[in-house]
């Protein structure tokens, strides 16, 4: 975990330590969460068994749009390829899970969940190759670059539900045109 810890603070992503349950090592996780190597160093030798935890929200600058039904990731996986190459995506078990900039007026500053898709914008995610309470693995799908996360480009804020059936029937019936779409 160490390795993947100095790789994610080089690129200044704040981390956090994990215990097996998921839950931070640390008092004050918003205070706490730091991207310096030396810090990392010393957490990997008082836990050396921890996993990595990535801090989301406006202090470490980055949210995470997770989907675990294929309407919403059929959804915003046509999203995300409408604006970037790559953003760095992660598979737990059946949910997929999408690192952006954090953007309060694309995201809203408040957890929601819609028809399959949940958008974090505060708190904690495991970062893999860590599990998450309840999982049986965790890997990377797209890694992250070795530069900054992209901004998202879109406003998850403005959907709900109907509008994600809605850009579902879409796509599908576009798909159904054209399978390279």
């Amino acid at each position: 975990m160490l390795r993947t810890s100095l790789r994610f603070a080089a690129l200044g992503w704040r981390l956090l330590p994990l215990a097996p349950s998921g839950q931070c090592l640390l008092d004050d996780p918003e205070a706490s969460a730091s991207s310096s190597e030396r810090t990392i160093l010393q957490w990997a030798e008082r836990w050396p068994d921890a996993g990595v935890g990535l801090l989301l929200g406006r202090r470490s600058g980055i949210v995470c749009v997770e989907t675990s039904a294929p309407t919403a990731e059929t959804v915003v996986e046509w999203l995300t390829r409408l604006h970037h190459d790559e953003v760095p995506t992660f598979r737990q078990d059946r949910t997929i899970s999408r690192l952006f900039q954090y953007a309060s007026d694309a995201f809203g500053a408040e957890p929601r969940a819609i028809e399959g898709l949940r958008v974090l914008p505060r708190g904690i995610v495991a970062l893999p190759p860590t599990l998450a309470p309840g999982c049986s693995y965790c890997e990377w799908l797209v890694e992250p670059a070795e530069r900054s996360i992209p901004d998202p480009d879109f406003r998850l804020v403005d959907l709900d539900d109907d509008a994600i059936r809605g850009l579902y029937k879409l796509i599908a019936d576009r798909r159904e045109l054209d399978p390279t779409f």
